[in-house]
């Protein structure tokens, strides 16, 4: 099973590479995208010890870019007509599943902790001496948190692909459900008495920040598995097939 995970996201890599080089124009914008991303990674990396809301920006950036890869995975194949030719292979359901899943969350998730890392060093030669705001514990718990974010974000993104008959059709479903529930957060949070906002920071932050984290942690856990259970389901060669 490790082995045809390992295969499968191997293959997801490769064939990444291989679109985004296939012609001069293409390749160019690859490199320009990878340019943006990396100069607001280290822009944002000194600032990432002394204030973990530095961190928003760069994150939001590499989650764009892991709905663009996982919205690729599955309709990216059936527009490419190399579905028919994978699900034929001796791989089972669940290893195709994981490793197009895992290949994306891997290449993501690796990118944030660069930036992490970045910021760590950023903190260790800055010349003014003084000491960074954020422990070893802070650190490794963000990370945490990060990546079971991005194992729920490529859990859904791969249901809407499996769905969807193209990618453009797929990016268009995972913007717009993107964009619905940003305004319902924003207008839920406008919605809350500012009483209620003070108790609420005072609940979650200070001294029980850490039960905020295994609270926010159990949360995204049984996210990720309903939301696996629910691309499981649908991951039927023989539904995906006739589709």
């Amino acid at each position: 099973m490790l082995n045809d995970i390992g295969t499968v996201i191997w293959k997801e890599w490769k064939e990444l590479v291989a679109r985004s080089t296939r012609t001069r124009s293409e390749t160019l914008k690859t490199i320009a995208v990878a340019a943006v991303i990396l100069g607001i990674v280290v822009w944002r990396a000194s600032h990432i010890i002394s204030n973990p809301g530095a961190l928003i920006v760069p994150s939001f950036a590499l989650i764009q870019l892991l709905a663009g890869i996982m919205a690729d995975s599955f309709a990216g194949e059936r527009e490419r007509h190399t579905l028919e030719t994978l699900l034929a292979s001796r791989l089972s359901d669940l290893a195709i599943l994981i490793g197009k899943i895992a290949a994306g969350v891997l290449l993501v998730w690796g990118l944030m902790l660069f930036a992490t890392g970045l910021a760590v060093l950023a903190s260790a030669i800055r010349p003014d001496g003084s000491p960074a705001s954020l422990s070893l514990g802070n650190i490794v718990a963000i990370l945490a948190i990060y990546f079971l974010l991005c194992l729920a974000m490529s859990c859904a993104a791969a249901i809407v692909s499996l769905r969807a008959p193209t990618v453009r059709q797929a990016i268009q479903t995972l913007t717009w459900s993107f964009m619905i529930l940003f305004f319902i957060g924003v207008f839920a949070i406008a919605r809350i008495p500012p009483q209620w906002k003070t108790t609420l920071m005072r609940v979650f932050m200070g001294e029980n920040l850490v039960r905020t984290e295994l609270i926010a942690a159990a949360i995204l856990s049984g996210l990720i598995l309903f939301l696996f259970g629910a691309a499981r389901l649908r991951f039927q060669r023989a539904r995906l097939i006739l589709d």
